[in-house]
């Protein structure tokens, strides 16, 4: 109901939204229906013409935690979605005034969501954003231990390896990124040695930092001041 809501820009009906919001509906949606269909739902979503509209809904209906979950330990941490809302609303605005090319963004444009791959992998970063701050599940027995948002991305929706890692990395470098503003590294070839330690997803994760930091930010002229381009 929700893809579809969101495709074809329709409201959902009432008693229908109610009954998303019921226990009983959230625990059938948990048992019986496998993650591989959760993700498969999901990702038409993100890649259909209305992502915003889609995790509003989300949102709105108390699904957060039913669909971003460790079927495994679903009680292990409970997504953060008070301010959510401000991360789903800035990244549209952002994709928006991107795609009309504003010359206060055209620096921006020439290195994020230069494509639809990165247009939807950027919302299904956004999707993750309420569990950065999650503790770490437990260490698996060999390898490093991924953060607990990548943990759910893995287990909790089988999303792919390079989603995975993706969040991973966003999650594992959202220090990093915020000590380069806080240290106002603005030298072309400092900076670009810094972002390039990052990784090559390093526009996506920063794109991701900016809306954890919103996420985190309690008034509105924090919120703005975080999505400033420039």
């Amino acid at each position: 109901l929700i893809r579809f809501a969101s495709r074809y820009n329709y409201k959902l009906d009432d008693d229908a939204v109610e009954a998303m919001k019921r226990d009983k509906i959230k625990d059938a949606l948990t048992l019986k229906i496998t993650r591989e269909r959760v993700l498969t739902e999901l990702e038409k979503m993100l890649r259909g013409p209305n992502p915003h509209v889609s995790l509003q809904l989300i949102d709105s209906i108390g699904l957060y935690n039913v669909i971003f979950t460790d079927p495994a330990n679903p009680e292990h941490h409970l997504g953060d979605t008070t301010n959510w809302n401000q991360a789903y609303h800035v990244l549209a605005d952002l994709i928006t005034n991107l795609t009309n090319a504003s010359d206060e963004y055209s620096s921006l444009k020439e290195v994020a969501l230069v494509s639809k791959e990165h247009v939807y992998q950027a919302w299904m970063l956004c999707c993750f954003v309420p569990l950065s701050d999650a503790p770490d599940p437990a260490p698996p027995k060999k390898g490093p231990t991924p953060p607990f948002a990548a943990h759910v991305a893995r287990d909790g929706l089988k999303a792919p390896n390079k989603i995975v890692e993706l969040v991973g990395s966003s999650v594992n470098n959202l220090s990093r990124i915020q000590s380069m503003v806080d240290e106002k590294t603005y030298k072309r070839d400092t900076l670009g040695m810094k972002l390039r330690a990052l990784g090559p997803t390093w526009p996506l994760q920063c794109i991701y930092a900016m809306m954890y930091k919103i996420h985190q930010a309690e008034e509105e002229s924090i919120r703005r001041e975080s999505f400033h381009p420039i």
